[in-house]
C-alpha cells in the first residue's frame, strides 16, 4: 500500500487542534524570527507593529479620500494598485498583533500556574521538614 496516498478523514476535535498547532507553530515563527525572549520585548515589539498599523492605516485612508476627489481613471487605478498593496501588509501586521496578544496571554497563564505548583511544592517541602523535625524529637524523648 502505498501510504503517501492514503487520506485520513480529521474529525471535528482533530481539525481544531491542527488549527490550534498552526496557530502555535506561526507564533514561535514571530518569536524566533523577533528575537522576542521577554514579556518586555514582546509588548515593544507589538507596540511597533500597532505603530506601523496605524500608519499604514492613516495612509489607506488618504489614498482613500484621494480615490473619491480624482476625476482622472489613471489616478484611480494607480491608487487602486497602491491600496491593493497596502491591505496585505494591514492583515499580516494585524495577525503578528493578535499573535503577541495570545502569546502573552498564555505566558502570564503558565506563569500563575508556576507560581502555584512552586507554591505547593514549598509547602510540602516545609511540611515534609516538620515531619521530618518531629520525627527526631521523638527519638530525643525515648
Amino acid at each position: 500500500m502505498d501510504f503517501a496516498k492514503a487520506r485520513v478523514k480529521l474529525t471535528k476535535k482533530m481539525r481544531i487542534e491542527v488549527k490550534y498547532m498552526n496557530e502555535l507553530s506561526r507564533q514561535a515563527v514571530l518569536l524566533t524570527e523577533n528575537k522576542i525572549g521577554s514579556l518586555g520585548d514582546l509588548n515593544a515589539f507589538r507596540t511597533k507593529l500597532e505603530d506601523e498599523v496605524r500608519i499604514l492605516k492613516g495612509t489607506r485612508e488618504s489614498l482613500q479620500r484621494k480615490k473619491r476627489k480624482s476625476m482622472n481613471q489613471e489616478d484611480i487605478d494607480k491608487i487602486d494598485e497602491e491600496l491593493k498593496i497596502l491591505a496585505p501588509k494591514i492583515k499580516k501586521l494585524n495577525t503578528d498583533i493578535q499573535n503577541c496578544y495570545k502569546i502573552e496571554k498564555r505566558t502570564i497563564l503558565w506563569q500563575q500556574e508556576y507560581d502555584k505548583a512552586m507554591k505547593k511544592e514549598q509547602e510540602q517541602q516545609k511540611q515534609n521538614e516538620l515531619n521530618q523535625s518531629k520525627k527526631k524529637s521523638k527519638k530525643y524523648l525515648r
